[in-house]
């Protein structure tokens, strides 16, 4: 409602007031004696009251209410009691009808809807009731030509109500029904100087009321909830061991974006957006994290946004809860409460607001409350900036078309989005907000603010700030620490050991910090000396991290990797690493898997987690055994970039196809060690459920996008899975228990588990059909034949594996009724010809309810079935 808060008056004239007779003398100054009980009792049940002089109280049709709830013409009315204002129906009525007629069905109605007229009462005096559902809103004086009254006493007893008028002593009904949507809390009448008391002998000419509508904080938080994400401000307790710039370093950057914050517009074009980028390791977050702590101290933070592609909340990596979240801590301000009224009510006329995209979104939730502000010219008070970190971080969501065939979708593409809708933001006169972006300078984001510098200031992190003074001061701060919790002398470490690892940093922050973190993790001037040695070498210009890859390289070779792998731990990290990219939102939202699921994945012996990655603790965080729920954490992406690129990580690199082979490896692993369990429990029921959950959303078992109805292998589906297998991981799967698996997969059930959704998996069907129709090409079946000879043809002898699994999925399809048979007419040769869409037409489920009602049945390899 665009009137919101607003003072709005309703003129009236309440020429009916009764006069009160004069005073006689000769009585002694008293009133003259009303009328009695009886007459009160005989004029309520046949009309007004006979007073001499008193007008008839007239009630005019309101030009607000519908014609079922306006006044009968000429109805008469009972008076009220001496004391008591009476027009028919009370203000509380008028307004809650009012509200109640006019609001859309989704809106609670509020003080806030307009009243133009209001009909003309009699009164002799006034008395005061509260209702529970309006705020607090004290009645303004009457205009200059009105007499002055006495303040209005307040009560205590319902400090969020507003003062409405009542009949007095019990309300009566009103005979229109009104005001039924406001139910009302009567309480008696106030105590002390009324606001009308004694007067008589005058008319109102205007009367003013002023509504305050209701923030609504719990509404707006219910409604906002479920779509933000809480770890993502840059105060959340998920940041609380985020890195934060120390008080006398990356002063100059700082107080550069301060004056960028502060500026007063003074330019003409003044640039509302500024990108603080650098290499990996530079700081960014760190001085991203300082300037919004400092700005939320000074009253000039709006919002923040930090994304993570590590962190355990997959929002944080996701361009889905950005909108909601910013317009959520922007109504947090005290100075733009006016914002947070017009957000509820914009969330409450589009509810479906949410499922936007985030075009739309900002323009509902961000854009089109400030507009509605009035008065925005000041902005007295309001803050300045908002401030989002990580933008490389984003990673594309995977969505599906309506045959559940998965959409790809690029992060590039998704950080497009983000920022079309910032620069959007930044130019409209209404959003009145700079925006501070940090990230790293990755093409995609680079090439955005080179084709829109109009609009736009870049501040690149390199040596121009003088980045080795600040690591160095910060490295001074940080020793002096470690000198006095571990009680060393103050002559440790000197200051060329602290230049020494200042030119080793390359202006790099991650660097000392990762220094930093090897010295903590042991005796502390050992721990030194071994970086101090290291830093001897010769590692060339070429590599701008060549220290820093240096370092990586020290503390896994560390590792104890087991002597028949060296890449063991290498594999593990790159594992982990790969996980952290969502899942398929298309069935639920998944979050990065547990310590716990990687413990069961990973180890052949239990404890094996903790005891190799020990040696690696400034690089990745693992829980401490008697944790199960909380997530591994990598400090760092550039550790991962480092892994990932044969250059930089030498003898530890290991390439795509390796890794993918490992990660088949552990998964046929365990469909080997997994069987029905024996007893079963429903503990142990529920913890495999949760591990098959996270197993299945890792990307090596995601279906690969192919166009419905298209000529693809069904085998393709899975490729990179079924491609991956080693010669021990074919050998496992012939130990596998094929028809317990089939069942699970089939069903999207464990065998035993109760019928509930705690139990329940996703059915993947398609996992097994590529199985099917591909393992008899991947174990290489082909190079098994016997040669042919003059009297015997050529007979195929297929793997262990590849017979075991087809008779396996077949016989478990046929317990569960689906038609088999002519998938089973296929010979086995041209099972990798077989197309998505042919498989599925020759591996269907049967039972299902068809439209004309019968059950689908297939009375050749199924008769059993009933269309009953």
């Amino acid at each position: 409602m665009p009137n919101a808060g607003k003072r709005t008056k309703s003129k009236f004239t309440p020429r009916g007031c009764r006069q009160q007779p004069r005073r006689d003398p000769s009585s002694g100054g008293q009133d003259p004696p009303g009328p009695s009980d009886a007459d009160l009792i005989s004029a309520a049940s046949s009309g007004p009251l006979a007073t001499p002089g008193a007008k008839t109280p007239r009630t005019r049709n309101h030009p607000y209410l519908s014609s079922s709830r306006q006044a009968p013409p000429k109805q008469a009315r009972n008076r009220a009691e001496p004391g008591v204002i009476d027009a028919g129906i009370s203000l509380d009525e008028r307004v809650g009808g009012l509200l109640q007629d006019n609001l859309p069905d989704t809106q609670q109605a509020s003080p806030q809807t307009r009243i133009t007229s209001l009909p003309r009462f009699e009164y002799n005096s006034l008395s005061l009731h509260t209702p529970h559902s309006l705020p607090t809103a004290p009645i303004p004086s009457s205009s200059s030509s009105t007499p002055s009254f006495p303040s209005l006493p307040v009560s205590k007893a319902s400090p969020q109500s507003a003062y409405t008028l009542w009949p007095h002593p019990e309300p009566r009904a009103s005979p229109y029904g009104l005001g039924q949507g406001l139910p009302t809390i009567s309480s008696p009448a106030i105590s002390g100087p009324s606001f009308l008391a004694n007067a008589h002998d005058f008319s109102i000419e205007s009367f003013t009321a002023t509504f305050a509508p209701s923030m609504g904080s719990s509404s707006l938080f219910k409604y906002l909830n479920p779509h933000i994400c809480h770890g993502a401000a840059h105060d959340s307790s998920e940041r609380c061991t985020a890195p934060q710039c120390h008080g006398e370093t990356r002063v100059a950057v700082r107080q550069e974006i301060f004056s960028w914050i502060k500026d007063d517009d003074g330019e003409d074009e003044p640039k509302r957006i500024m990108w603080l980028s650098g290499p990996a390791g530079g700081g960014k977050t760190a001085i991203a994290g300082s300037i919004a702590t400092a700005c939320q101290e000074e009253g000039l933070l709006a919002a923040s946004f930090f994304f993570s592609s590590f962190s355990p909340s997959p929002d944080r990596s996701s361009k889905r809860a950005l909108v909601a979240t910013l317009a959520h801590h922007m109504s947090q301000n005290d100075a733009l409460h006016q914002f947070k009224s017009y957000l509820l009510m914009a969330i409450q006329r589009h509810p479906d607001v949410f499922y936007k995209n985030i075009h739309e979104q900002a323009e509902r939730l961000i854009l089109g409350p400030f507009r509605l502000i009035q008065d925005q010219g000041e902005r007295k008070g309001w803050p300045r900036v908002v401030i989002i970190d990580g933008l490389d971080a984003v990673v594309a969501e995977q969505s599906h078309d309506t045959t559940g065939q998965r959409i790809s979708r690029t992060s590039e593409e998704d950080r497009s989005q983000i920022l079309d809708v910032l620069l959007a933001l930044s130019q409209n006169p209404s959003f009145p907000f700079r925006i501070l972006l940090a990230s790293r300078p990755e093409h995609d984001i680079a090439d955005f603010f080179a084709t829109n510098t109009q609009a736009s200031t870049i501040l690149f992190l390199d040596s121009k700030y003088n980045p080795d003074t600040d690591i160095k001061l910060f490295l001074e701060a940080k020793f002096s620490r470690i000198r006095r919790r571990s009680g060393i002398s103050t002559q440790w470490p000197g200051q060329e050991a602290i230049d020494r690892i200042v030119h080793m940093s390359s202006g790099q922050f991650i660097v000392a910090v990762t220094f930093l973190r090897w010295v903590e993790s042991g005796v502390a001037q050992q721990q030194l000396d071994e970086i101090l040695r290291m830093g001897s070498q010769n590692f060339g210009a070429k590599n701008p991290f060549a220290t820093l890859d240096s370092t990586y390289r020290h503390i896994l070779k560390s590792a104890r990797n087991p002597d028949h792998d060296p890449h063991l731990i290498a594999k593990w990290i790159l594992s982990i690493a790969s996980s952290m990219k969502k899942g398929d939102p298309h069935f639920s939202k998944v979050t990065i898997p547990p310590v716990r699921f990687w413990r069961q994945f990973l180890e052949d012996t239990e404890g094996e987690l903790n005891y190799r990655l020990e040696p690696t603790s400034s690089l990745i965080s693992i829980p401490s055994p008697d944790v199960t729920f909380s997530c591994i954490n990598i400090h760092h992406r550039s550790l991962t970039d480092f892994l990932s690129t044969e250059a930089r990580c030498g003898d530890l690199y290991v390439d795509e196809p390796a890794l993918n082979s490992f990660l088949a490896g552990r998964i046929v692993k365990f469909w080997k060690d997994s069987g029905p369990p024996a007893p079963p429990s429903l503990a142990g029921l529920a913890v495999l459920v949760e591990f098959l959950r996270d197993l299945h959303d890792l990307e090596l078992l995601q279906p690969t996008a192919q166009p419905w109805g298209s000529d693809v292998p069904m085998y393709h589906s899975f490729a990179q899975f079924m491609t991956s297998f080693s010669q021990k991981s074919k050998n496992d799967l012939t130990l596998c228990d094929v028809g317990w698996w089939s069942a699970i997969y089939l069903t999207g059930t464990l065998p035993g588990a109760p019928p509930t959704s705690q139990f329940q998996l996703r059915k993947r069907p398609k996992l097994l059909g590529a199985i099917y129709c591909g393992i008899h090409k991947v174990m290489n079946c082909e190079k098994l034949e016997s040669s042919p000879t003059e009297h015997t043809p050529t007979v195929s002898r297929c793997h262990a594996a590849c017979a075991r699994w087809r008779s396996g999925i077949l016989a478990q399809a046929k317990t569960l009724k689906w038609c088999v048979h002519e998938l089973e007419q296929v010979g086995v040769d041209q099972l990798k010809d077989i197309t998505v869409w042919e498989f599925e037409e020759k591996f269907k489920k049967m039972g299902r309810r068809q439209p004309d009602g019968t059950l689908s049945a297939c009375y050749r390899c199924q008769p059993t079935l009933s269309n009953s």
